[in-house]
């Protein structure tokens, strides 16, 4: 089959990786695979998939798309590691990106974050993005639109998978953010360019943004999240996977509290990402960085947090006396001390509290 063909038959067929090369090593054109149709094991209309040849035909001449595909030069090599990856790439933005050294990590999570949730992600996708890291994610609702609006903030690159073809812009109040993300890095995905969203192309998707990261964050996810479908697809593919822990009753940390009781790591500063990362972050570097953080999270703190991380730098480490002298409500005071702890500005030791070293 010729290029055009093999990626109209990779996109209306839908089989795995190694069941469309075998297909390919078969026919050698879409009219031998025609002929052959009521031999095959799944159904082949051809009829189907001729007008889609001849669409991808006048792809070929626009300027703001690219098709690559498993057997270009320039298919992101990182993507070939795994078991069942993409035989074609659409993109829009900048190709290089998808090529670059720089290391490449997923930030995924609950399409109703909460403020908690908000705030993991200004925490620690900064410090991310200032040390190089391109975040990867799903440009959906939530948390993955957070990621990339907070990395694009601190001018960072960042790719976007999508469950939809690159001409769809989903969800439609997505497209400012669709915008920068092809401005800043780029926007990808397997399917046909003009092809609406579907219900089980996001799942699919998901092995898209694992593969092309060395680790994926887990920030919210309910017991029955989807974002729990790229942390498994992560295990599959051999790269790390971290979740933030949550209450134990919060229905939106069900399922990260599930990956850490299942060997994710916990995280609670940047320090636990970049300390899995040797070969990419120096001890010396992660030093510097976490004094720059702290020095920020000071600055944006507001008069409550404040007040508590004043009391606790003059000693005051126990509850109760805390409650006293900030004479705030103990489900309020409990509040700012998660938020100062998630800022990494104090640490918990044992039943005190304490100004970061």
């Amino acid at each position: 089959m010729n290029r055009n063909e093999k990626i109209a038959v990779a996109a209306k067929l839908a089989l795995n990786f190694y069941d469309l090369i075998k297909l390919f090593d078969n026919y050698d054109s879409i009219k031998t695979l025609g002929e052959d149709s009521l031999r095959l094991p799944f159904k082949v209309n051809v009829q189907e998939i001729i007008p889609v040849i001849e669409r991808l035909e006048r792809c070929h001449t626009r300027k703001d798309l690219r098709i690559i595909t498993y057997e270009d030069d320039d298919y992101p090599p990182i993507l070939k590691e795994i078991n069942d990856p993409p035989w074609c790439l659409f993109i829009k933005g900048n190709l290089d990106v998808l090529h670059e050294e720089t290391m490449k990590f997923a930030v995924v999570g609950s399409r109703k974050n909460t403020h908690y949730g908000k705030l993991t992600v200004d925490m620690l996708v900064p410090p991310l993005v200032e040390k190089g890291v391109c975040i990867v994610s799903g440009l959906a609702f939530g948390i993955d639109s957070l990621a990339h609006k907070k990395a694009l903030e601190y001018n960072g690159t960042v790719i976007g998978v999508l469950g939809c073809g690159v001409d769809i812009i989903y969800p439609k109040s997505n497209e400012m953010l669709y915008k920068k993300v092809i401005q800043k890095g780029c926007i990808i995905s397997e399917y046909l360019p003009w092809e609406r969203p579907r219900t089980y192309y996001f799942p699919r998707r998901n092995r898209i943004i694992s593969g092309l990261s060395r680790g994926v964050l887990v920030v919210e996810a309910a017991k029955k999240s989807g974002s729990l479908i790229t942390a498994r697809c992560a295990l599959e593919q051999n790269r790390e996977v971290f979740a933030i822990p949550g209450q134990i009753n919060a229905y939106s940390s069900g399922g990260t509290n599930d990956l850490i009781k299942k060997g994710a790591k916990l995280v609670t500063c940047t320090g636990d990402i970049f300390e899995e990362f040797p070969d990419f972050f120096s001890s010396f570097q992660n030093e510097a960085l976490q004094e720059n953080l702290e020095k920020r999270a000071i600055q944006d703190m507001n008069d409550e947090e404040r007040l508590v991380f004043d009391l606790i730098k003059e000693g005051v480490s126990d509850f109760d006396t805390l409650t006293e002298r900030s004479q705030m409500d103990t489900s309020s005071l409990n509040y700012t001390l998660t938020l100062l702890t998630l800022k990494g500005v104090i640490d918990v030791v044992g039943t005190s509290y304490q100004k970061r070293v």
